[in-house]
């Protein structure tokens, strides 16, 4: 699962989603873990996060930071997955 855009906000740790919007905690923790308990490998595009304003040390020690998330596109469609895409 590949994070970008508006979404790149979603997978900050809990300190940096309360910072960010002002809520106690970030609450899609609790899915995110579960999904990652169940082998999903999830990315987020290091461009957004950093045009955000964020850095790695700001997101879920789960989610890997890629450099792009076209980058990240692009090698997972090598190893064999398909491109979905989610949203409009």
């Amino acid at each position: 699962m590949i994070f970008h855009g508006d979404a790149t906000l979603a997978i900050l740790h809990p300190e940096a989603y309360t910072n960010e919007f002002g809520t106690e905690g970030n609450p899609n923790v609790k899915l995110l873990r579960e999904l990652h308990e169940a082998g999903v490998e999830m990315i987020v595009c290091g461009q957004t996060l950093t045009g955000k304003g964020k850095s790695s040390d700001d997101v879920l020690v789960f989610v890997e930071v890629g450099v792009s998330a076209l980058t990240a596109n692009v090698n997972l469609q090598q190893d064999g997955y398909a491109f979905i895409p989610l949203g409009n």
